[in-house]
């Protein structure tokens, strides 16, 4: 299953890359399909991917469903997110808590 999931994928990639939109979103689908027989989660790059897609088509509810369903699943993935919490770093350095108390009983990563 996986190596199909892969081959279609890579497959999709180069459609898009040629403008195919209908083979493409064939092929993502299909790979979505191959891991929902398997009962794998679906793949959110190729969420993402078949989101682009949607929008070249101009289905844009669609697109936003793809979207909506990939960052899910980006979120949810193991080790996403930071020890306070966070889904981002702050690039400064600088703990992210605006907790004004002597003991922080927040849950952000302030001491």
């Amino acid at each position: 299953m996986q190596n199909t999931k892969r081959l279609l994928s890579g497959r999709a990639l180069a459609h898009e890359g040629l403008a195919a939109w209908h083979a493409a979103l064939d092929d993502y689908t299909n790979a979505l399909q191959a891991a929902a027989r398997a009962d794998a989660q679906p793949d959110p790059y190729v969420l993402n991917s078949r989101g682009n897609v949607l929008v070249s088509l101009a289905r844009y509810a669609e697109a936003r469903e793809d979207y909506m369903r990939s960052a899910e699943l980006f979120q949810r993935a193991k080790g996403f997110r930071g020890a306070n919490g966070s889904t981002t770093m702050r690039l400064d350095g600088a703990n992210s808590c605006v907790c004004s108390a002597s003991t922080c009983a927040c849950r952000h990563a302030c001491r």
